[in-house]
C-alpha cells in the first residue's frame, strides 16, 4: 500500500492497538496476529491470508520509527484537512487538492511503491514542505541512464531514462524493504509520460537486477534491500543467527524460532552439535514462484557475564572432571 493510501488506513486497528502502544507493544499484537493469521494455518480461508498481509503491511509501517512518524504525521494532517497551493505538475497554475492528490506514487498491498518522472511540482513549494516535516527521513530512489544526472523519487532531475541501444534501457534504482523482498513487492516507474508498475520477485537479493521488457523499453532495476535486525536473504534461502547456551548445543534440545513470516516453529538441536554449526529448516524460507527455500539457522554459543553460586560450582565440577582432556592437542 502507498503513503497515499495512509489517509484511510489505521495501522493502528488492524492491530488492534491505540495510537499511544509502545513499540513492544506494537511487536507483541503482530506476532500475536501473524500466528492466527498465517496462511499456512488458515489453508482453506483466503479472508485470513488478506487479513495476514494487512496486519504484515501494518507492522512494516508501525515498527520503523521513520515510517510511524511518516504515517502519524500524514494521517494528521489528513485529519486536519491540510491542503497545499500549487498545482501538480503545472508551472504557474494554482490548484487546491488534499495531501492525497499531491502524491503520485501508487501500489497495493503493503507495497512500497516509487515514483520516477519528468514532471516536477508546481509552485516548487512541495518539497520544502515535506523536508520541514520529516526532516529529510523520506525514501529516495534514481532512475538514470548514461548522459544524465537521474532524477529522484519526488519528481526533479533530468530525463531519468535514455537511449542507449536500438532498445532504449531504462535504468532505475529502488529501495525496498527485508519484507518486501520477502513477500515481493509492487514499484511504479513513470517513462515518457507514462505509469508502469513494475513487479519485484519475491526472493530478490541485495544488489540484484531485476529486467523487465516493454514494447518500447527495457527496464532494468537495480534493488536494494534494507538490512533486517535478525535475518539476511541467500537466494530463496533466509538466515539467521540464533544464540545458544553450552549446554544445549553439548546435551541436545528443541527451540523455539522465528521466521522471516512471523510465526514461530520448533526446530531440534541435535546433541554435540559445534559452535556455529547451521541447521536447515526445510520450506521456511522465501516461497517462490517454483520452489519454495530453507531457513538457515547459525548458532552461536553466547557467554554469560555473571553466575549464581549454583551454577559457578557446576561449571568448576564440570572443570574438574575435564582436567584430562586438552582441546588444543
Amino acid at each position: 500500500m502507498s503513503e497515499q493510501d495512509w489517509l484511510n488506513k489505521d495501522y493502528y486497528k488492524v492491530l488492534g492497538l491505540t495510537k499511544s502502544a509502545s513499540d513492544d507493544e506494537i511487536k507483541k499484537a503482530y506476532r500475536k496476529l501473524a500466528r492466527k493469521l498465517h496462511p499456512d494455518q488458515n489453508k482453506d480461508n483466503p479472508q485470513a491470508e488478506e487479513q495476514f498481509k494487512e496486519v504484515t503491511a501494518a507492522y512494516e509501517v508501525l515498527s520503523k520509527p521513520e515510517s510511524k512518524k511518516r504515517y502519524d504525521a500524514i494521517r494528521q494532517m489528513g485529519s486536519g484537512g491540510a491542503r497545499f497551493m500549487g498545482g501538480y505538475g503545472q508551472t504557474g497554475a494554482t490548484n487546491t487538492g488534499s495531501f492525497n492528490d499531491v502524491f503520485s506514487t501508487f501500489g497495493t498491498g503493503g507495497q512500497r511503491s516509487y515514483t520516477y518522472s519528468t514532471g516536477g511540482f508546481g509552485g516548487g513549494s512541495l518539497n520544502d514542505i515535506i523536508d520541514g516535516l520529516f526532516q529529510n527521513a523520506r525514501t529516495q530512489g534514481t532512475a538514470g541512464g548514461a548522459g544524465n544526472q537521474g532524477a529522484n523519487a519526488w519528481g526533479q532531475g533530468a530525463d531519468p531514462f535514455s537511449a542507449q541501444s536500438a532498445t532504449p534501457i531504462a535504468n532505475a534504482d529502488v529501495t525496498i524493504s527485508f519484507r518486501d523482498a520477502v513477500y515481493g513487492t509492487e514499484v511504479g516507474l513513470s517513462y515518457e509520460g507514462k505509469n508502469l508498475r513494475v513487479k519485484i520477485p519475491a526472493g530478490v537479493n541485495d544488489g540484484q537486477t531485476i529486467k523487465v521488457k516493454r514494447p518500447s523499453v527495457e527496464i532494468q532495476i537495480k534493488v536494494a534491500v534494507e538490512k533486517d535486525a535478525k535475518f539476511s536473504l541467500d537466494g530463496l534461502n533466509v538466515r539467521c543467527t540464533l544464540p545458544v547456551r553450552f549446554d544445549e548445543l553439548v546435551l541436545g534440545t528443541s527451540i523455539q524460532v522465528e521466521t522471516a513470516y512471523g510465526e514461530t516453529v520448533t526446530m531440534k538441536v541435535p546433541e554435540f552439535t559445534k559452535n556455529g554449526g547451521v541447521l536447515r529448516i526445510r520450506g521456511k524460507g522465501v516461497k517462490g514462484k517454483t520452489k519454495t527455500g530453507d531457513m538457515l539457522v547459525t548458532l552461536n554459543v553466547q557467554v554469560p557475564r555473571k553466575l549464581s553460586t549454583k551454577q559457578r560450582n557446576a561449571l568448576q565440577e564440570f572443570r574438574d572432571a575435564s582436567k584430562n582432556r586438552n582441546p588444543r592437542e
